[in-house]
Parts: C-alpha cells; structure tokens; sequence
C-alpha cells in the first residue's frame, strides 16, 4: 500500500492521518445529525471537540505504552519525525477509553439526554473504525499472520509498516467490513427495537474483534491458555462483552434522560 500520500520538500502527508481525519470528520457529520433534536450546534460542537481530545491524548498513550520501540530507537525531533508522530501511531482501545472517560463525566454533570449521546457515540466509533481501518491498510499497521489463501495481501512499499513480500492475512479489510456492517445492524435495531444499543455494540464489536485477533500479528500476547496465545486486547474483549450482556439483559432501556 502507499504509506505516504504526499512527499513535497520532506514534508510528508501519511495516509494513516488523512484517513484518522476522515473517518473522525465523517463521524461528527453523524452524531451531529444524530443530536441536533436534543443538544444546539454550539454544545454538540464542545461536546465533540473536547471527547476527541481525550480521546487523542489516550490513543497515543496506550500506543506508545504498547509499541515503545517505535518512539525510543533512534528518534530525532525533526519536522518528519514530529508529523508522524501526531499522523500516525494510535490505539483504538486508548481512544475509546479516553473519549469513554470524558463523555461519561460530561452525562454525570449535565444528566440530560445521557442515553442518546451514549447511543450515538457507540454508533459513531463504528463507523469512524469502519473508514479508520484504510488508513491501517495504507500504513500496513494492524497487519494479519501469514496466510496462504489466495485472498492474501501482499505489501510491497518500503515504508509499510508490515513484513514485505509475504502474503498476510487481509485483517485491515476484515476489521473495516465488519465494523460497517455492524454499525448498520446496530443502527437498524436502534430504530426498530428496544434492545439496548450501547450493550450491542459493546457485545458485537467484542465478539468480532475477540476472533480477529488470532489472525492479526500485531498485539502483544499478555499469556498462554491451552497453548493459544491470548492478547491484551482480546482480554479486555471479554470484559466489553460481560459489561455488553450485563446491559441487554438487565438494562434494556437506560432511564437516563
């Protein structure tokens, strides 16, 4: 894939941020439609900047805390090197944590309309993660195993972050399939049922992401059970999917409004 889209005087643009930034800008787009009956554009506005702040600041945080060597060896502060930096290099679960975290002090202090902003923002991170997952595939980040199926990808760009030349499994285009065709399930029960859509969401991208981390190659494995590596992501999978059940089962409609 092409890591970088632009190169002008060693000023680089990666394909990684642009794609990070359409999907963030095409997620607003969504929730701002979402929650223009309920909060003015001034507040949804506020609301989305300050969460995608928080969100930053975690994405980068868990990233560097889970991939240290990619920022301690051999680094130098220049203009390509701070670019990069703030263009490529987050973690989706750092992310969810921090804009989780903020969105959860904002309904704890203003306690209006907490169950559509909470809808909409689970929405949001699968639509935003469906379009996110092509700036994986430019970037080579997120890479799969080695695969010997014929629907293999093969990276060949000197500047991927994946292995060279060995076909691998397609996880980037997985991950972006199934986050979209979640996110039109969940929004079709959200507008037909009384299921209790965070709880889907939190069930569905679970399970999903639970079974993609045995083809990805990426993630730190945290132990071994009966010989089947178990990474930290797929640990934290399961505890979304019992806090997920927990609110189908027993909080199938959140009196939070």
């Amino acid at each position: 894939m092409h890591p970088v889209i632009i190169d002008i005087l060693g000023v680089k643009i990666y394909s990684y941020g642009f794609f990070v930034a359409l999907s963030i800008y095409i997620s607003y787009l969504f929730i701002k439609h979402q929650l223009k009956e309920y909060l003015n554009e001034e507040k949804i506005d506020k609301l989305l900047f300050k969460s995608l702040f928080t969100g930053f600041i975690g994405a980068k945080l868990v990233n560097v805390i889970e991939h240290p060597e990619s920022y301690l060896s051999g680094k130098s502060l220049s203009l390509d090197y701070i670019l990069s930096f703030f263009s490529s290099g987050f973690s989706f679960f750092g992310g969810f944590m921090g804009v989780s975290l903020y969105i959860f002090l904002y309904c704890k202090r203003e306690k209006k309309h907490c169950k559509k902003i909470l809808e909409t923002f689970s929405l949001a991170m699968l639509l935003g993660l469906s379009m996110g997952k092509f700036g994986c595939l430019s970037a080579g980040c997120c890479y799969g195993k080695f695969c010997s199926h014929e629907f293999a990808i093969i990276f060949t760009d000197p500047k991927s972050a994946a292995p060279l030349n060995i076909p691998l499994w397609p996880t980037q285009i997985i991950e972006s399939v199934g986050y979209f065709v979640l996110f039109i399930i969940s929004f079709i029960l959200t507008k037909t049922t009384r299921i209790n859509t965070i709880g889907f969401v939190m069930v569905s991208y679970s399970l999903f992401r639970f079974l993609v981390e045995f083809i990805r190659a990426t993630t730190p494995v945290v132990f071994i059970f009966n010989n089947i590596p178990i990474t930290w992501i797929q640990v934290i999978c399961i505890i979304l999917f019992l806090i997920g059940m927990y609110l189908i089962l027993y909080k199938s409609k959140l009196h939070t409004d």
